[in-house]
């Protein structure tokens, strides 16, 4: 696109494809909204830009400038509030709710998640009936309510399959999978991966390597470690294919194996997956997951019946953890600030803006206010009459 001339047409449709995707490439599709915004710009058409302004937004998010994005995000949301367009509203809740995630706040991400929702109507398109169906079921689950949850959830997978939705379905299963298990759900988790791996099947589809750990983690939960062996070394061998972009993603399935091969019995050959995971974590600074390589260390040790050494992993998880959750609550301080900073600048402008509408001295209002009011006036009612009085030595 860029030094070609593009209609506000082919701009929304090239930003659509952006909006409406699983997105695989966080930093070539930021590059994309980015470049769409600089080309809407000059075209008059303030919704075209402020849709390609919150896709940017939202790619950065997840790119982890998480206090610029959330500024941009909440900016947005009292533009889209005031203007009124259902479509946006519904998009920047959605954005609204990831930043509320990653401020920790579960019940504002909960309220956004719900208000996405409820603004779908006929503008929206496929991917959002889907995918905004899917945010409120994650956010209900990880707020421990898995039964208001699964409703919701089936309502994803049904428009995702009615639709024709079908690399979201993907999405919509695994994700639902996924949050089962972290809910000690393992055989409920188990049922829902087994749709997936149907619907990979019927569909041709060949599961990316983050579906595949998912499907491996509950093999692990449910005692089928030799299907679950099975699984990690597809996955593994799908990302070192470059299947996947994320570079800290080989340690979490390199501690999967571990777990599975534990659970068959071969204890060296987890140590040694577990070893790949471990340096990993240490030159990637992939704190999360090395809590979990403690947890699973102890594990080994107390298999081998080293039970010193297991106690002192238990140590090391607990202190990883600790100092894990420090940061985390910096992060999300910084989050919050990000809100805060967006809320307090709105409240500032108004409060000027109604100070410049204003006499100082008296309090009435000014020139100002009628040159603002005034044309809005008169168009609306055409027989409107206007009296000035000059008051001298006021």
């Amino acid at each position: 696109m860029a030094g070609s001339v593009v209609s506000a047409e082919e701009l929304s449709a090239a930003l659509q494809a952006v909006e409406d995707q699983v997105v695989t490439d966080v930093e070539g599709d930021l590059a994309t909204a980015v470049e769409i915004a600089r080309l809407a710009e000059p075209l008059g058409d303030p919704l075209l830009l402020a849709r390609a302004r919150l896709c940017a937004a939202s790619l950065r998010l997840r790119s982890g400038d998480i206090a610029t994005a959330t500024r941009q995000i909440y900016a947005l949301h009292e533009w889209a509030t005031q203007h009124g367009d259902r479509q946006l509203q519904a998009r920047v809740h959605i954005a609204c709710a990831n930043a509320s995630k990653l401020a920790g706040d579960t019940a504002k991400r909960l309220e956004h998640a719900l208000s996405a929702v409820e603004l779908l109507d006929e503008t929206a398109t496929p991917y959002m009936q889907v995918s905004h169906r899917l945010r409120l079921a994650e956010a209900l689950g990880l707020n421990d309510t898995m039964e208001a949850a699964r409703p919701h959830f089936r309502q994803a997978e049904q428009a995702a399959r009615e639709l024709h939705q079908w690399k979201l379905l993907s999405v919509v299963l695994n994700n639902w999978a996924y949050i089962e298990y972290c809910c000690g759900e393992f055989a409920r988790s188990e049922q829902v991966a087994d749709r997936l791996l149907e619907h990979a099947a019927v569909r041709g589809f060949e599961l990316d390597p983050a579906a595949l750990d998912t499907i491996g983690a509950i093999q692990v939960e449910n005692g089928r470690f030799a299907e679950a062996e099975r699984t990690m070394r597809l996955c593994i061998q799908r990302c070192a294919a470059g299947e996947s972009d994320n570079a800290d993603d080989m340690a979490e399935y390199r501690l999967t194996l571990a777990r599975a091969l534990r659970g068959l019995g071969d204890l060296g050959q987890a140590q040694a997956a577990l070893d790949t995971s471990r340096a990993l974590c240490a030159a990637l600074e992939l704190h999360e997951v090395m809590v979990r390589v403690h947890l699973e260390q102890a594990e080994l040790h107390a298999a081998r019946g080293e039970y010193p050494a297991a106690y002192a992993e238990q140590k090391a998880a607990f202190t990883a953890n600790e100092n894990l959750r420090v940061k985390e609550r910096q992060s999300q301080a910084q989050t919050r600030q990000a809100i805060f900073e967006t809320a307090e600048a709105r409240q500032d402008a108004e409060r000027f803006r109604e100070q410049a509408r204003h006499d100082p001295l008296t309090g009435l209002r000014n020139r100002r206010y009628v040159d603002e009011e005034l044309p809005a006036l008169i168009a609306g009612d055409p027989d409107l009459a206007l009296a000035i009085a000059d008051l001298d030595h006021f």
